[in-house]
Order: structure tokens, then C-alpha cells, then sequence
């Protein structure tokens, strides 16, 4: 499913999940999906996340959100598909930090060997 509105936004999107029965879900894992899950989960619907590498390597043509969105709704009731659990706000604060705090590190390192390595200065 997919939904925006003239100006880009998504605001109706609760509207029409809330309208409809207790659902399975199933969407390809990413930050705004952890967030529309822990939405969703709070209108009485189910979850199912899957990684996008899984996505990827299930779909027979060109990887698209039209094949994503079919192979990922007969995918949701696979006996041995692997699905991503929906974490909680904090967990995913917490683990933004963490990456974020690799990130610079990795940076830091990146430019100390660059001027190490660099015999003119």
C-alpha cells in the first residue's frame, strides 16, 4: 500500500489502517517502517519486517516497490522467512548513537592516516 497526498505526506495513513479490520502487515525493514510498525501495533494490527537483503534476493525481476510489495505480501506467511522484530523508540535512539558515534571514528581515523601518510606536511 501506498498513499501520500498532494503535498508528499502520509497523513491519512492511520486513518485508513484504522478503518480496516486486524491485519497482518508486512513491510521491508527500514527506520520509517520501525515506526509506522510500532504505529500500526497500537491500532491492533500485526507486523512483519523483513530485511531488505532478504526483499532483494526473493524477488524474480527488477527490484521495484510494486515487486517489493508483492513478493513481501505472500512473503509475511512463510514458514522459514526470518522477520526483523519492531524495536522500541529508545532501543532505536540508542542504536543511532552508536552508529553515529562509529561513524565518527571511522572519520577521525580516516583523516589521522591521511595526513600521516602525506610527506609534504
Amino acid at each position: 500500500m501506498h498513499g501520500v497526498d498532494d503535498e508528499g505526506k502520509r497523513g491519512r495513513m492511520p486513518e485508513v489502517f484504522h478503518n480496516l479490520p486486524d491485519s497482518l502487515v508486512g513491510m521491508e525493514d527500514c527506520a520509517s517502517a520501525q515506526c509506522w510498525a510500532r504505529e500500526l501495533t497500537k491500532l491492533g494490527h500485526g507486523d512483519r519486517l523483513m530485511q531488505p537483503s532478504c526483499v532483494k534476493g526473493y524477488v524474480k525481476r527488477g527490484k521495484t516497490d510494486k515487486a517489493d510489495a508483492e513478493l513481501i505480501c505472500g512473503a509475511v506467511s512463510w514458514l522459514s522467512m526470518h522477520f526483523d522484530p519492531v524495536k522500541a523508540e529508545e532501543r532505536r535512539d540508542l542504536l543511532m548513537s552508536h552508529k553515529a558515534r562509529e561513524f565518527l571514528v571511522r572519520q577521525r581515523t580516516l583523516t589521522v592516516n591521511g595526513i600521516q601518510a602525506d610527506p609534504g606536511l
